[in-house]
């Protein structure tokens, strides 16, 4: 070859250009790039918790009643449930609020609900009074699609902080037996329209009694009619 000559020669692996003995530069092999990896698709977010479903009416199992009312004298219960016009109205105005849970359901048109209640008596006995119960309610009516109506009967204590006068009797013969805590018995009836259940219209009878002698020797008691509106909240 040549002095002047020029020449590729190979050197560790990479081609060299030699000009006179001389090397001048090496040439990098060039590999063609890799591909690269698709991306991985990206996950969409999830919300980290279902979105909250309303309560259907039909389904709410907690409420709140607020109802007025007047006291109902002279007459026995049976005939103030089955006539309450024979009756006197009383002295009193009572006043109340209650909160209520349905604890169950069972065939069908069954239900059983736990209540607790507060209000006052006002104008002749100027008292507060408390109670607890359980009702039985029954909603299983063909009209129910038209208006929806049940009916319901309790059971549980009732308690009051002075003794109505129909409890105590006239001053010239005053009951030798008497209770603050007497049975509650409330038998009522409600109403809804059938798109608003939630909303429910409450005729409601109130009575407390010794059941016939059985609490303390009470044979008689105390009755008043009201009505109220309760609503039934949003949540299970």
């Amino acid at each position: 070859m040549p002095a002047s000559g020029a020449a590729v020669a190979q050197r560790g692996g990479a081609p060299s250009v030699i000009v006179d003995g001389t090397v001048l530069e090496s040439i990098p092999r060039t590999r063609p790039a890799r591909p690269s990896a698709p991306a991985a698709p990206v996950a969409a977010r999830q919300p980290s918790q279902a979105t909250a479903q309303p309560v259907e009416p039909a389904e709410r199992r907690w409420a709140v009643t607020g109802f007025a009312g007047v006291s109902i004298d002279e007459v026995p219960f049976s005939q103030t449930v089955l006539q309450p016009w024979s009756g006197e109205w009383g002295k009193d105005t009572i006043l109340g609020v209650a909160g209520s849970y349905r604890v169950a359901r069972f065939w069908r048109w069954f239900t059983i609900d736990a209540e607790l209640g507060a209000g006052g008596r006002v104008g002749q006995t100027n008292a507060g009074e408390a109670w607890g119960a359980l009702y039985l309610r029954f909603d299983g009516f063909p009209w129910n699609h038209l208006l929806y109506t049940s009916v319901a009967g309790s059971t549980g204590l009732h308690w009051v902080s002075r003794l109505p006068e129909s409890e105590r009797g006239p001053p010239e013969r005053r009951e030798p037996n008497t209770s603050n805590v007497l049975h509650y018995f409330a038998p009522e009836i409600t109403v809804a329209l059938p798109h608003l259940r939630q909303h429910e219209l409450v005729l409601r009878y109130h009575h407390r009694s010794g059941i016939f002698g059985a609490i303390n020797g009470v044979d008689d008691g105390a009755n008043a009619i009201a009505i109220g509106y309760r609503y039934r909240l949003p949540f299970h």
